[in-house]
């Protein structure tokens, strides 16, 4: 893996201290369906040593997975769950099989992770425990669901009845609801950033603005966060004071930002991308992107399974000015990567490559 400094125009000069659990929004495509790329080798495709510094960990078809102290819980695109360790192994945890998976989202300490399937028909709710290997159904009544950040028995969820959404703070042992607020918006995700607020989230899209709310659990009380930008896309980090934020201006240009909790303007990166194509360490951004983010129509192309070129994957300092550094330059590598909901572990970058859909791990130190 070669290492390029790169200067852009763009100054990097937030701070970001302490990277604590985030809570984003998986978007409802299988990552990699639909998508394209150049034709990969079988050497390229094993699940073993590809180069120096690439692994690729499973041979598995992988739709979504979650970190638990050193190991991986890899959800297959059938739904099967693995169990990976950093050097590769692998051990099958759950042998059912899921149709038409919908999400997946990890509790902050990764002990549970919430599974939902068969969008947009009917999207049913599963809780899965590493502790027992098992599932527990959730209400029938919920349309989306979001983990505490502070504790995996608790969850925010949306229920419909009768046509209003109730956000409501459901809790696994004792099987209760307490309602929060009722509205009448359809068709939000929800998202628990930080210990007293609840994020409405709407589907992002670059044909239509749209708008996430704050709702204050305890106040219940409901305000803008942030109002009507087109392609709107937050995940948040640093226990949901900071956000890497994507969206299309009115002059139709993409950009890459990061925010505050209040949505202000921290500093714009240097490059385009998506907020789930980057991690952020202690010390570094990390960022795949590719030339074709530059004119796509986004992130609707993306999301959709449309071809784009390979990415690179960017390091971003954080607290230095005018540096990106290209750490895997898919003009001099060998293997295409469409880099996909990465982490960062032990200065290794974990993240599924969209273009095969397996799981690959990059030691950030070669």
């Amino acid at each position: 893996m070669k290492k390029i400094l790169k200067i852009s125009a763009v100054a990097l000069i937030i701070i970001i201290t302490g990277v604590g659990g985030y809570s984003a929004w998986i978007y409802l495509i299988a990552p990699g369906l639909g998508s394209s790329a150049p034709e990969l080798t079988q050497e390229q495709t094993g699940g073993s040593l590809i180069s120096p510094s690439l692994q690729a960990l499973s041979k598995q078809v992988i739709f979504d997975y979650w970190l638990k102290n050193n190991e991986i819980y890899a959800v297959a695109l059938t739904g099967e769950i693995y169990r990976i360790s950093l050097s590769g192994q692998e051990e099958k945890v759950f042998n059912q099989e899921i149709q038409n998976l919908s999400q997946v989202k990890a509790s902050a300490d990764g002990s549970k992770a919430i599974i939902s399937f068969g969008y947009p028909a009917k999207e049913t709710f599963v809780i899965f425990d590493t502790a027992n290997k098992s599932w527990q159904p959730l209400p029938a009544e919920i349309i989306a669901a979001a983990w505490s950040p502070r504790d995996s028995g608790q969850l925010a969820v949306l229920r419909e009845n009768n046509g209003q959404t109730t956000i409501s703070i459901y809790n696994l042992a004792s099987k209760k609801m307490v309602d929060i607020l009722r509205l009448n918006q359809q068709d939000l995700q929800i998202d628990w950033a930080t210990p007293d607020e609840i994020y409405l989230v709407e589907r992002p899209t670059n044909e239509t603005p749209t708008s996430i709310w704050a709702v204050h659990i305890t106040k219940k009380t409901i305000r803008s966060l942030i109002k009507e930008e087109a392609g709107l896309i937050v995940k948040w980090f640093n226990n949901g004071q900071s956000g890497l934020k994507f969206s299309r201006k009115q002059n139709n240009t993409n950009i890459l930002e990061v925010v505050n909790k209040n949505n202000q303007n921290e500093v714009v990166l240097p490059i385009i991308s998506l907020p789930e194509k980057c991690a952020v360490g202690d010390k570094n951004l990390y960022c795949g992107s590719s030339l074709s983010f530059n004119n796509g129509s986004l992130p609707d192309d993306y999301l959709k399974g449309k071809r784009f070129l390979p990415d690179s994957l960017y390091q971003i300092p954080i607290g230095l000015e005018n540096l990106s550094l290209t750490v895997y330059d898919a003009d001099i590598e060998d293997v295409a990567l469409d880099i996909w909901r990465p982490e960062i572990k032990k200065d290794r970058l974990i993240f599924i490559n969209r273009f095969n859909r397996q799981l690959y791990l990059l030691d950030l130190n070669l």
